[in-house]
Protein backbone atom coordinates (compact mmCIF):
# COMPACT_ATOMS: atom_id res chain seq x y z
CA UNK A 1 0.00 0.00 0.00
CA UNK A 2 3.40 2.43 -0.16
CA UNK A 3 3.56 2.32 3.56
CA UNK A 4 6.33 0.72 5.79
CA UNK A 5 7.34 0.46 8.77
CA UNK A 6 10.28 1.34 10.61
CA UNK A 7 12.16 1.39 14.30
CA UNK A 8 12.70 4.56 16.11
CA UNK A 9 13.93 5.45 19.80
CA UNK A 10 9.74 6.16 19.92
CA UNK A 11 8.59 2.58 18.81
CA UNK A 12 7.52 1.62 15.68
CA UNK A 13 6.57 4.44 13.50
CA UNK A 14 4.18 4.53 10.09
CA UNK A 15 6.74 6.15 6.71
CA UNK A 16 5.70 6.38 3.40
CA UNK A 17 7.56 3.26 2.01
CA UNK A 18 6.81 4.87 -2.24
CA UNK A 19 9.73 7.28 -2.70
CA UNK A 20 10.04 10.71 -1.75
CA UNK A 21 11.36 12.43 -5.01
CA UNK A 22 12.90 15.62 -4.02
CA UNK A 23 14.40 17.72 -6.98
CA UNK A 24 16.07 21.07 -6.99
CA UNK A 25 14.43 22.10 -10.67
CA UNK A 26 14.85 25.98 -11.06
CA UNK A 27 16.29 29.40 -10.52
CA UNK A 28 16.02 32.73 -11.45
CA UNK A 29 17.42 36.25 -10.90
CA UNK A 30 16.42 39.91 -11.48
CA UNK A 31 19.57 42.35 -10.36
CA UNK A 32 18.77 45.52 -12.76
CA UNK A 33 16.67 48.09 -10.73
CA UNK A 34 14.98 49.17 -7.17
CA UNK A 35 11.78 46.84 -7.22
CA UNK A 36 9.14 46.14 -4.56
CA UNK A 37 7.78 43.03 -6.90
CA UNK A 38 8.82 41.18 -9.57
CA UNK A 39 7.58 38.09 -11.37
CA UNK A 40 10.35 35.52 -12.49
CA UNK A 41 8.69 34.45 -16.23
CA UNK A 42 9.02 30.64 -17.36
CA UNK A 43 10.75 28.72 -14.38
CA UNK A 44 11.03 25.50 -14.51
CA UNK A 45 8.97 23.49 -12.14
CA UNK A 46 9.75 19.65 -13.21
CA UNK A 47 7.46 17.21 -14.62
CA UNK A 48 3.62 18.12 -13.81
CA UNK A 49 2.08 15.27 -11.06
CA UNK A 50 -1.11 15.28 -9.54
CA UNK A 51 0.42 15.33 -6.12
CA UNK A 52 3.52 18.13 -6.74
CA UNK A 53 4.37 20.46 -4.14
CA UNK A 54 6.40 23.68 -5.40
CA UNK A 55 8.76 24.95 -2.63
CA UNK A 56 10.14 28.23 -3.29
CA UNK A 57 13.08 30.27 -1.44
CA UNK A 58 12.72 33.80 -2.19
CA UNK A 59 15.72 35.85 -1.86
CA UNK A 60 16.81 39.61 -1.96
CA UNK A 61 19.57 41.66 -1.14
CA UNK A 62 19.76 45.63 -0.64
CA UNK A 63 19.73 47.90 2.67
CA UNK A 64 17.16 45.83 4.56
CA UNK A 65 16.30 42.93 5.85
CA UNK A 66 13.16 42.58 4.50
CA UNK A 67 11.49 39.28 3.77
CA UNK A 68 9.19 38.39 0.96
CA UNK A 69 5.09 39.61 1.86
CA UNK A 70 3.82 37.21 -0.66
CA UNK A 71 4.34 34.55 -3.51
CA UNK A 72 2.24 33.18 -6.56
CA UNK A 73 3.22 30.26 -8.44
CA UNK A 74 1.70 29.69 -11.69
CA UNK A 75 -1.03 32.52 -10.23
CA UNK A 76 -1.45 30.25 -7.30
CA UNK A 77 -0.77 31.58 -3.92
CA UNK A 78 1.45 30.39 -2.19
CA UNK A 79 1.82 29.36 1.94
CA UNK A 80 4.94 31.30 3.70
CA UNK A 81 6.74 28.60 5.76
CA UNK A 82 9.25 30.72 7.56
CA UNK A 83 11.75 33.46 6.83
CA UNK A 84 15.71 34.24 7.73
CA UNK A 85 17.48 37.28 7.55
CA UNK A 86 21.14 38.75 7.84
CA UNK A 87 23.49 41.77 7.21
CA UNK A 88 21.59 43.97 4.32
CA UNK A 89 19.69 40.85 3.40
CA UNK A 90 16.19 38.90 3.73
CA UNK A 91 15.14 35.23 2.65
CA UNK A 92 11.78 33.59 3.19
CA UNK A 93 10.45 29.90 2.14
CA UNK A 94 7.19 29.30 0.58
CA UNK A 95 5.10 26.74 -0.73
CA UNK A 96 2.21 25.70 -2.73
CA UNK A 97 0.86 22.40 -4.42
CA UNK A 98 0.43 23.30 -7.97
CA UNK A 99 0.11 19.58 -10.52
CA UNK A 100 0.03 21.01 -13.55
CA UNK A 101 2.25 22.52 -16.14
CA UNK A 102 6.24 22.41 -16.42
CA UNK A 103 7.12 25.88 -15.90
CA UNK A 104 5.51 29.04 -14.08
CA UNK A 105 5.59 32.73 -13.54
CA UNK A 106 6.40 32.93 -10.14
CA UNK A 107 5.68 36.34 -8.40
CA UNK A 108 7.32 37.83 -5.41
CA UNK A 109 6.47 40.73 -3.37
CA UNK A 110 8.88 42.14 -0.50
CA UNK A 111 7.58 43.18 2.71
CA UNK A 112 8.00 46.79 4.14
CA UNK A 113 11.55 48.00 4.54
CA UNK A 114 12.86 51.39 4.14
CA UNK A 115 14.79 50.87 0.58
CA UNK A 116 13.66 48.90 -1.74
CA UNK A 117 14.77 46.03 -2.94
CA UNK A 118 17.98 45.75 -5.11
CA UNK A 119 18.48 42.47 -5.88
CA UNK A 120 16.32 39.20 -6.04
CA UNK A 121 16.35 35.49 -7.04
CA UNK A 122 14.29 32.14 -6.34
CA UNK A 123 15.69 29.04 -5.84
CA UNK A 124 12.82 25.96 -6.66
CA UNK A 125 11.88 22.66 -5.65
CA UNK A 126 9.52 19.72 -6.73
CA UNK A 127 8.51 17.45 -4.27
CA UNK A 128 5.95 14.54 -5.29
CA UNK A 129 5.10 11.37 -3.46
CA UNK A 130 5.30 13.61 -0.13
CA UNK A 131 2.55 11.98 2.99
CA UNK A 132 1.60 15.47 3.88
CA UNK A 133 1.23 18.86 1.48
CA UNK A 134 2.86 21.06 4.02
CA UNK A 135 5.99 20.79 5.63
CA UNK A 136 7.06 18.84 8.83
CA UNK A 137 9.65 21.37 10.29
CA UNK A 138 11.09 24.60 9.62
CA UNK A 139 14.14 25.89 11.47
CA UNK A 140 15.85 29.73 11.05
CA UNK A 141 19.34 28.74 11.41
CA UNK A 142 19.74 32.46 12.13
CA UNK A 143 22.28 35.14 10.22
CA UNK A 144 24.30 38.22 10.56
CA UNK A 145 27.81 38.72 9.16
CA UNK A 146 29.56 36.66 6.11
CA UNK A 147 30.66 33.24 7.59
CA UNK A 148 29.59 29.57 8.39
CA UNK A 149 26.10 29.12 9.70
CA UNK A 150 24.50 25.76 10.12
CA UNK A 151 21.13 24.80 10.36
CA UNK A 152 19.89 21.47 12.20
CA UNK A 153 17.29 19.70 10.73
CA UNK A 154 15.17 16.63 12.20
CA UNK A 155 14.24 14.96 9.38
CA UNK A 156 11.92 12.12 9.34
CA UNK A 157 12.38 8.31 8.43
CA UNK A 158 12.34 8.75 4.58
CA UNK A 159 11.57 12.59 4.66
CA UNK A 160 14.16 14.92 3.53
CA UNK A 161 15.78 18.20 5.00
CA UNK A 162 16.66 21.09 2.56
CA UNK A 163 18.42 23.93 3.60
CA UNK A 164 18.88 27.24 2.07
CA UNK A 165 21.71 29.59 2.29
CA UNK A 166 22.61 32.98 1.07
CA UNK A 167 25.25 35.61 0.36
CA UNK A 168 26.35 38.89 -0.96
CA UNK A 169 29.72 38.07 -2.67
CA UNK A 170 32.75 36.35 -2.22
CA UNK A 171 33.76 32.29 -0.96
CA UNK A 172 32.97 29.02 -2.24
CA UNK A 173 29.67 28.17 -0.22
CA UNK A 174 30.11 24.58 0.58
CA UNK A 175 27.87 22.32 2.42
CA UNK A 176 28.96 19.57 4.82
CA UNK A 177 27.10 16.68 6.17
CA UNK A 178 24.24 17.22 3.16
CA UNK A 179 24.44 16.68 -0.77
CA UNK A 180 24.66 20.36 -2.34
CA UNK A 181 21.74 20.68 -5.18
CA UNK A 182 22.41 24.08 -6.62
CA UNK A 183 24.60 26.85 -6.35
CA UNK A 184 23.64 30.73 -7.96
CA UNK A 185 26.84 32.52 -8.29
CA UNK A 186 24.60 36.29 -9.23
CA UNK A 187 26.24 39.26 -9.56
CA UNK A 188 26.80 40.86 -5.42
CA UNK A 189 23.92 37.97 -5.02
CA UNK A 190 24.66 34.50 -4.28
CA UNK A 191 22.49 31.32 -3.50
CA UNK A 192 23.29 27.79 -2.33
CA UNK A 193 20.41 24.65 -1.46
CA UNK A 194 21.45 21.35 -0.31
CA UNK A 195 19.57 18.25 0.85
CA UNK A 196 19.79 15.51 3.59
CA UNK A 197 17.79 12.04 3.34
CA UNK A 198 19.39 10.66 6.49
CA UNK A 199 16.52 10.04 9.38
CA UNK A 200 17.55 11.76 13.01
CA UNK A 201 18.64 15.00 13.58
CA UNK A 202 21.10 16.36 10.93
CA UNK A 203 23.22 19.76 11.23
CA UNK A 204 23.54 21.24 7.71
CA UNK A 205 26.01 23.59 7.21
CA UNK A 206 26.93 26.21 4.44
CA UNK A 207 30.70 27.63 4.90
CA UNK A 208 30.35 30.96 3.73
CA UNK A 209 26.70 32.37 4.50
CA UNK A 210 24.44 35.59 5.46
CA UNK A 211 21.34 33.37 6.51
CA UNK A 212 20.37 30.01 6.42
CA UNK A 213 16.93 28.30 7.06
CA UNK A 214 15.34 24.77 6.65
CA UNK A 215 12.35 22.49 5.74
CA UNK A 216 11.80 18.83 6.48
CA UNK A 217 8.98 17.09 4.31
CA UNK A 218 7.55 13.31 4.57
Amino acid sequence: NGYGWVTTDAGLVACNWSGLSVTQTGDAFFGSSNHKSYTFADVDIGPPSSDRIILVFASQGSYSQRTPESVTIGGIAATPIGSSTGTNMGQGAWYASVPTGSTANISVTWGKGFAKVVRSAVTVYSIIGASNSAPSQFVNGGGGGKGPRSVTLNVPPFGVGISHCINADGGAMNWTNAKSDFAGLYSKHRTTSAQSKKAGAQTMTSSVCRSILGVTWE
